[in-house]
């Protein structure tokens, strides 16, 4: 039997939305791909993509092999208690 993504090739997300935090993510194997407010970015093995609040992510997809590391933020950092230098 032959699973639906090795058909394709890889996953896509399709349903629009909007990011709520701040994204840093950093590709380790395979890529990956972004349709941001319109504009394609894509993201290969040792690169790094951020993304800030607020933006629209349209559609996205990754390869099989795809695999990441990475974190979000809160929108909020740093808090206004704390002061920056």
């Amino acid at each position: 039997m032959t699973s639906r993504f090795s058909q394709i090739g890889e996953y896509s997300q399709m349903q629009p939305f909007r990011l709520k935090f701040f994204v840093l993510l950093v590709c380790l194997n395979g890529h990956g791909s972004l349709d941001i407010n319109g504009v394609d970015y894509r993201v290969d093995a040792g690169k790094m993509f951020v993304c800030k609040p607020h933006i629209i992510v349209e559609k996205s997809s990754v390869s099989l092999d795809f695999e990441c590391r990475g974190m979000a933020l809160s929108s909020k950092f740093p808090p206004a208690d704390i002061k920056m230098p």
